[in-house]
């Protein structure tokens, strides 16, 4: 089953634009496991916004990531970091649906 929500334990604020979910994801990698990272999207555009969600174990390589890289610096931009909100999620685009086909139209 396809999960529609993206879960994470440390929030990221002001990257550049630019900035990719693996962009965001090798910025954590020294601190822990990086279970998954997501930048939020646009909804109408899919484009990609400024900030998102990490998630890395062990939940002591978040405390620790956030320690060091909240005030730092990535492609020019002084980062914000900090631990999530345990209900803040992320809403993961659906891919478009493909048309049907004509014979199966009503």
């Amino acid at each position: 089953m396809r999960r529609d929500k993206f879960r994470g334990n440390v929030f990221v604020a002001n990257l550049p634009k630019g900035c990719t979910d693996a962009d965001l994801a090798r910025a954590f990698d020294p601190y822990g496991l990086v279970l998954g990272a997501f930048l939020a999207r646009d909804p109408a555009t899919g484009e990609p916004k400024q900030f998102g969600l990490v998630d890395i174990a062990p939940a002591t390589a978040a405390k620790e990531a956030v320690e060091a890289l909240n005030g730092s610096e990535i492609g020019n931009h002084r980062i914000k970091v900090k631990l999530a909100d345990p209900d803040m999620a992320l809403n993961v685009p659906r891919p478009p649906r493909p048309p049907r086909p004509a014979w199966r139209r009503d």
